[in-house]
């Protein structure tokens, strides 16, 4: 994945495009118990073992505006896009 958060600090994205990661949880992004706020961000093609293709959280806080998420996939589970 390109990024992962854990529970220190807090993450902000600002038009960010995150294109054909791959990782075993969220694809190109995983936040684990992490303040997040995603702004005009696109994910696009990224894919996960498990869970989150796109973006994979557990136990966060997450903000998206204006975000999209196009033909992400996850091999194991159903959740391609984003796993809240």
């Amino acid at each position: 994945g390109a990024i992962r958060q854990g529970s220190v600090g807090s993450l902000t994205l600002t038009d960010c495009h995150f294109v054909g990661n791959e990782a075993d949880w969220g694809g190109a992004l995983a936040l684990h118990g992490a303040t997040a706020t995603l702004s005009d961000c696109t994910f696009d093609g990224n894919q996960a073992k498990y869970d989150g293709g796109g973006l994979y959280s557990q136990g966060s806080v997450i903000t998206l505006a204006g975000c999209t998420f196009d033909a992400n996939g996850s091999e194991e589970r159903s959740d391609g896009g984003w796993k809240p």
